[in-house]
């Protein structure tokens, strides 16, 4: 018996679809636009940069700025004419600063007394007493400061009862020579004062910027107050009479009745883009007492 058998049929194998890969032009169209989107990125990233360094930039310029104006206004203010001003530059002012004031309470023969209103500790601790100046009839201020000098007083110069000047809490009694002119009388006001210079110049803690500076000018101690500034931060003069500043000091000093602070500060640093410090300018104006 012969016996045959069939082939058996071969599994059908589907051939799988063809992947078809990114063409030339898809894949440089891909290209440009990931181009675009990365360099508005970048851009937007870049002035995100520069905004908050010129806003830092800002902020530094006018700390700089107030920072000055708040210790120049505190004795500018105090500053009384005529005599009160010694000297004016367009970028230096030399000024008498009261410090302590107080009543006449009576002269001897080699002194005389004062009752001083109670101060700061701090306003008694710094040296360089230049003089005092006390207010004759008119209301002006006589200043003396040839052969001046200070000591303590007694109390009981002041309370006895043919003065009746009693000096407050905290406040001193002081010997002052030379004498107050007989013509005073007890009461006259008088206060103590110091000699101080503020001028513009090169900064010794930023070198090759400008700083403020102030200087006592009986010690010659200067002191950095604030850095960096502009060159354009310079003081303007008010004189008898107007209302508008002037670029110039005028020739007669005592006509001189106020100041105005271009306060141009900067920044510390560069700012991104510009490659220079940002300035900005603050604006005061301050007059003297008994103008």
């Amino acid at each position: 018996m012969i016996s045959s058998t069939a082939p058996r049929p071969r599994p059908s194998r589907t051939q799988p679809p063809l992947r078809r890969g990114l063409t030339l032009v898809e894949l440089l169209v891909t290209m440009v636009i990931v181009a675009i989107v990365g360099a508005a990125f970048t851009r937007i990233m870049i002035y995100q940069s520069r905004f908050f360094d010129a806003q830092n930039n800002q902020r530094e310029a006018r700390s700089v700025s107030r920072g000055a104006l708040n210790v120049m206004m505190s004795e500018l203010r105090m500053v009384t004419v005529p005599n009160g001003v010694v000297a004016a530059a367009t970028d230096s002012i030399v000024v008498r600063v009261p410090y302590a004031f107080g009543v006449l309470c009576g002269s001897s023969a080699v002194a005389s007394t004062i009752s001083l209103a109670p101060m700061d500790s701090l306003a008694y601790s710094e040296s360089g007493i230049q003089g005092y100046a006390w207010r004759d009839s008119t209301g002006n201020y006589t200043y003396v400061n040839a052969s001046f000098t200070l000591a303590p007083g007694l109390a009981t110069s002041c309370s006895a009862p043919t003065v009746g000047i009693t000096t407050f809490p905290g406040g001193k009694v002081v010997t002052v020579t030379p004498i107050v002119p007989p013509a005073a009388a007890a009461g006259t006001p008088i206060f103590i004062y110091r000699r101080i210079e503020y001028k513009f110049g090169p900064s010794v803690a930023m070198p090759g910027r400008r700083a403020l500076w102030r200087k006592n000018a009986a010690t010659n101690v200067r002191e950095e107050l604030v850095a960096p500034f502009d060159s354009s931060a310079h003081f303007r003069f008010f004189v008898n009479g107007s209302n508008v500043s002037q670029a110039s000091p005028p020739m007669l000093i005592n006509t001189l009745r106020g100041l105005e602070l271009i306060l141009a500060g900067a920044s510390d640093q560069a700012t991104l883009g510009t490659g220079t410090p940002t300035t900005t300018e603050l604006q005061a104006a301050v007059f003297f007492m008994n103008r």
